[in-house]
């Protein structure tokens, strides 16, 4: 094969290896303070949840076990649980984000099954 032809399908296949589609996944990770000091304990989920508390609502909390509530939220509405935790107690805590950002630990016994 003479020169002039092995040069063009170098550049042909320079152009076919330029021209593949490369994709990658987006992995929003919260601002927040818990996750930023745990977050090699924390499992990536991305999934949406039902609630599912007792008494029609549960509390959102401002950690894993802490009694600071941020928040609650009414059963039946659906929320997106991006990152999960377990804790020394093997109960599992889902950070859950609201529309104004508010965002916090729920347990996820009182989410129900997944969209």
């Amino acid at each position: 094969m003479n020169r002039r032809i092995q040069i063009t399908l170098l550049v042909l296949l320079c152009m076919i290896i330029q021209a593949s589609v490369v994709r990658a996944d987006l992995i929003f990770e919260p601002q927040d303070s818990f996750y930023e000091k745990h977050k090699d304990a924390c499992e990536y989920v991305n999934r949406v949840y039902v609630v599912n508390g007792y008494g029609g609502e549960t509390d959102v909390y401002d950690s894993p076990g802490s009694a600071e509530k941020v928040m609650t939220i009414q059963n039946r509405e659906t929320y997106y649980i991006s990152f999960v935790y377990t804790d020394k107690k093997n109960v599992k805590w889902g950070f859950v984000e609201d529309s104004q950002e508010n965002g916090g630990w729920v347990p996820m016994d009182y989410m129900g099954g997944f969209l």
